[in-house]
């Protein structure tokens, strides 16, 4: 049954992964070589933050109009590192945890990705696309 697989099976473990002193253009070439929306960010692979296509957008419409409505500008009047614009101790799952509760903790808290964690270490990244192509290749399998 869907509902018990566990998110391991499903999640992508080839991580493509920030350290929160990484600059923001680092993390767009990122995003726009590999087309993808959510980075976990992390420190000798304990997570401690998530940077989303979107904060990049918001960190380059700051520095177009400099406004603050979104992001502090540094010291320097400027957006330059990770770490001012990822969002810190984001929701996460366990490897262990099923296909089900992952939905659930998306659905409730609105957000499109959770890092996955093993031993406190990250390893994995599961997104709401990921899960449309699961679900997706489950539902043409099954008929």
């Amino acid at each position: 049954m869907i509902a018990e697989i566990k998110i391991s099976e499903i999640m992508n473990s080839k991580l493509i992964v920030l350290h929160p002193k990484d600059t923001i253009m680092e993390a767009r070439n990122i995003f726009n070589r590999y087309q993808i929306h959510h980075i976990p960010v992390a420190i000798n692979r304990k997570l401690v933050g998530i940077v989303s296509l979107g904060d990049i957008l918001a960190a380059d419409k700051i520095l177009q109009h400099r406004h603050q409505d979104k992001f502090p500008l540094n010291n320097a009047g400027r957006l330059s590192t990770i770490e001012e614009i990822m969002t810190e101790h984001p929701y996460y799952i366990l490897e262990t945890d099923s296909i089900t509760k992952a939905l659930q903790l998306m659905k409730e808290k609105r957000i499109n990705c959770l890092p996955i964690v093993a031993d406190g270490l990250l390893t994995g990244i599961v997104t709401t696309f990921d899960m449309i192509v699961f679900l997706s290749k489950t539902i043409t399998t099954e008929k």
